[in-house]
C-alpha cells in the first residue's frame, strides 16, 4: 500500500540528475524495483527505499526507511567493503532546494555505493556466456568462506522457519492456480511437503548444531559481481531478520537453483563441490539431504512472486507468467527422486581423468549431478595448503596417501547416505585402493562403476609437461614412477564390453572429447548417467 508520494518524487526528481552528483556524471540511470529505486551516476550509486508497505516489507514512514538503509549499509560494508560507501542524508536547505548531507532538514535516506560495471553481475556474464568454469570454483569458495565467518545462532526451529515458507507457498500458489493452468499447485504442494516430512529431523538438528545464522539471504546471479579480487556478493536483505536467519544450505540454494535456471548446471555442480571442499562441515551434517527440498522451496518462491507480478494486470502478463511457469517446472524436476550411485575415475597423472571426472559429475540424472571428491584437492585441505601451493615428497608418502583415500570414502559415504551420487577422482594406482571403492558402493547398496584411463609413457609425460595452474603435484619423473607400477587390466576386472565387470579400462590415448565419448558411452550402457 502506497503512502503520499509528492516528497518521494521530488527526491527522486533530484537523484535523477546530474547536478546530485559530484563525479562528472553526464546522464543518470535508473533501475526501478518495487522496493526500491537505484541511480547510477559515473562512478557512484544512490539507493533509496520506495515508501511502500507490503505484508513482508514496511518503508511507510521516513524512520523506517531511515532504519533499513542503516541495516543495509551494515550488513553489505561487512561482505562489500569496497563497494559500500555510507549512507546520505537528502536534505531540504532554506531556499527550498534539495541536497545530499547538506546543512538542512532531513527529508529522505540513501545508500551511497561505488559503482561497478554491469557486464561484471554474474547474471549478465551468464547470459552473454562468459560465466567460465574459473568463475564457478571462485565463487564456490568465496560463499564457503563467507558462510564460515558468520556467527553460528543455534535455534530450535530450524524445522519451523521452513515450515513458514512453505505454508505462504501454500497460500499464494493456490491463488495463483488459474493462471498455472496446466500445473497442479496442489500436487507440487503435497511433493514438498514430503520432502520437507523427510528432511524435518536433520533441519531441527542442523538449527541445534548452529547452521542457522544470519545470511545475505537474496544471494542470486543478479547480486553477485566479479571483480579483480574475485565474486563480491551485495544486496543482502536488509527488511526482515527472520528471513535472512536461515540455514546456510538455504542461502547458497538460490545462487544454485539460479544457475540450474539459467542451464548451467555443469557450473552449479562445481560450485556445490568447491563448496563442500571448503565448507565440509556446514555440508556434511544433513547439508546434502536438505539440498533438493531447499532448491524446490527457491525455486517455487520464484514462481510465486513472478505470478503475483504477472497477476498485477488483466490479461496476465503473458512473457512474466512464462517465466513463472519456467519455475514451477524446475520446482517439479528438483523434487524428483534420484537414487544415488558411485563412480571413480582412476588413471596415471597425465591420462585426463580430473578433466573427465568435471564433465561427468555434471552428468548425472540428478538436478545437480554427483558431488565431485578429488584426491588432488583433498590432500591439500587435509594439510592447509592452497589449491596451487607445490607439497613436499613427504606429503605423498604412502601413509599420507592411505590417509586422503580414507578421507574421500568417509566422506563418499556421508554423501551417499544422504541421497547424492558421489564421483571420485584419484590414481586408484593398487587394487586394494580399487577394491576399497567398490567395497563402499557394495556396502552402501549403491550402483558402481569405475573408469580407469589409459594412454602410452610419452602421451602422458608431454601432457604432464605442458602444465600449469593445475592442483596435482604429478611431474615426469612421478608419471614414470606411477608408469612401472601400473595396473595389468588383462584379467576380468577391466573389460569394456562386460556389464558386470567393477573398473573397466578406457582408452585416454587420443583427445579429451575421444576419453569423454568413451566413457560417457559405458556409463550410459549401464544406466550410470
Amino acid at each position: 500500500m502506497k503512502q503520499d508520494n509528492s516528497l518521494f518524487e521530488a527526491v527522486s526528481s533530484f537523484l535523477s540528475s546530474p547536478s546530485a552528483f559530484d563525479d562528472g556524471t553526464v546522464e543518470v540511470k535508473t533501475i526501478s524495483t518495487h522496493a526500491s529505486i537505484v541511480f547510477l551516476g559515473r562512478s557512484l550509486v544512490y539507493k533509496i527505499k520506495r515508501p511502500v508497505q507490503y505484508d513482508y516489507m514496511d518503508f511507510s514512514t521516513p524512520e523506517k526507511r531511515k532504519a533499513n538503509c542503516d541495516n543495509e549499509f551494515a550488513l553489505n560494508k561487512a561482505i562489500a567493503p569496497s563497494l559500500y560507501l555510507s549512507v546520505c542524508t537528502i536534505t531540504r536547505e532554506e531556499n527550498g532546494d534539495l541536497k545530499i548531507d547538506g546543512e538542512g532538514e532531513p527529508v529522505e535516506w540513501a545508500v551511497k555505493m561505488l559503482r561497478f560495471p554491469e557486464e561484471q553481475v554474474l547474471k549478465n556474464l551468464a547470459l552473454k556466456n562468459n560465466f567460465q568454469k574459473a568463475h564457478a570454483i571462485e565463487l564456490g569458495q568465496s560463499i564457503a568462506s563467507y558462510h564460515k565467518s558468520l556467527p553460528p545462532l543455534k535455534v530450535l526451529d530450524g524445522a519451523s522457519r521452513i515450515d513458514e515458507v512453505i505454508k505462504e507457498l501454500d497460500r499464494s500458489l493456490k491463488l495463483l492456480e488459474k493462471q498455472f493452468d496446466e500445473f497442479q499447485a496442489s500436487s507440487l504442494l503435497e511433493a514438498l511437503r514430503a520432502a520437507f516430512a523427510d528432511c524435518q529431523a536433520e533441519l531441527d538438528q542442523r538449527g541445534q548444531m548452529g547452521f542457522v545464522r544470519r545470511c545475505h539471504g537474496d544471494l542470486h546471479l543478479n547480486n553477485i559481481v566479479m571483480t579483480a579480487n574475485g565474486p563480491v556478493p551485495f544486496d543482502a536483505l536488509e527488511f526482515d531478520e527472520r528471513l535472512a536467519t536461515i540455514d546456510v544450505i538455504y542461502d547458497l540454494s538460490f545462487l544454485l537453483m539460479d544457475l540450474l535456471h539459467m542451464g548451467l548446471k555443469r557450473h552449479a555442480n562445481i560450485v556445490l563441490h568447491r563448496y563442500a571442499l571448503n565448507a565440509w562441515e556446514l555440508m556434511s551434517h544433513g547439508g546434502f539431504k536438505i539440498l533438493p527440498l531447499c532448491l524446490s522451496i527457491r525455486s517455487a518462491i520464484r514462481a510465486m512472486v513472478l505470478g503475483q507480478q504477472a497477476s498485477l494486470s488483466e490479461p496476465a502478463d503473458k512473457t512474466i507468467l512464462k517465466e513463472a511457469k519456467s519455475y514451477l517446472s524446475l520446482t517439479k524436476k528438483l523434487l524428483e527422486n534420484s537414487p544415488p550411485a558411485l563412480l571413480a575415475v582412476g588413471g596415471l597423472s597425465g591420462t585426463g581423468k580430473s578433466t573427465l571426472a568435471v564433465e561427468l559429475a555434471a552428468l548425472k540424472s540428478a538436478p545437480l549431478g554427483a558431488v565431485l571428491l578429488r584426491s588432488d584437492l583433498e590432500r591439500k585441505e587435509m594439510l592447509g595448503a592452497s589449491e596451487f601451493e607445490q607439497l613436499s615428497e613427504e606429503n605423498y608418502s604412502s601413509e599420507m596417501s592411505s590417509r586422503v583415500y580414507d578421507q574421500m570414502l568417509k566422506k563418499a559415504e556421508q554423501i551417499l547416505t544422504q541421497g547424492q551420487s558421489v564421483i571420485l577422482d584419484a590414481v586408484f594406482l593398487s587394487k586394494t585402493e580399487r577394491d576399497s571403492a567398490t567395497g563402499l558402493a557394495n556396502k552402501r547398496g549403491v550402483s558402481f562403476c569405475g573408469s580407469y584411463l589409459d594412454a602410452p609413457l610419452p602421451t602422458l609425460l608431454s601432457r604432464v609437461g605442458a602444465r600449469s595452474n593445475d592442483a596435482s603435484d604429478a611431474d615426469q619423473a612421478v608419471v614414470k614412477k606411477q608408469y612401472e607400477l601400473k595396473p595389468n587390466f588383462s584379467d576380468c576386472e577391466n573389460k569394456s564390453d562386460d556389464m558386470n565387470a567393477s573398473w573397466i579400462s578406457i582408452d585416454a590415448s587420443g583427445t579429451k572429447t575421444q576419453t569423454f565419448d568413451n566413457a560417457k558411452a559405458i556409463l550410459l550402457r549401464r544406466d550410470l548417467l
